[in-house]
């Protein structure tokens, strides 16, 4: 079982997008991109994929926020790279109930 963690909760901001309660209950609306953090597989549910970059060639700048490693510049739009263990800690998975 993979656990889906709602990214838009944990960095909220113009750039998450809206999902509502509704979209995130039923598996077909679901976006999720699968990540490997310490405590193993997660899904961060995302509102869209904008795209995919294996390794971004420009100096990143400092992070502006907690969950976020690092901002840059990707084709005239800011881009946030995110730190994935932060925001799998602040969700509370692997953390024993």
């Amino acid at each position: 079982i993979l656990p889906l963690i709602p990214l838009a909760k944990l960095l909220p901001g113009p750039g998450a997008g809206s999902l509502s309660d509704s979209a995130t209950t039923t598996a077909e609306d679901i976006r999720a991109v699968v990540c490997d953090s310490a405590a193993g597989l997660v899904g961060l549910v995302v509102h869209s994929i904008e795209d995919v970059v294996a390794e971004p060639t420009v100096v990143p700048q400092p992070a502006s926020r907690r969950g976020v490693s690092a901002s840059l510049i990707l084709d005239e739009r800011v881009t946030e790279l995110l730190d994935i263990d932060v925001l799998v800690a602040d969700a509370g998975v692997g953390v024993p109930a």
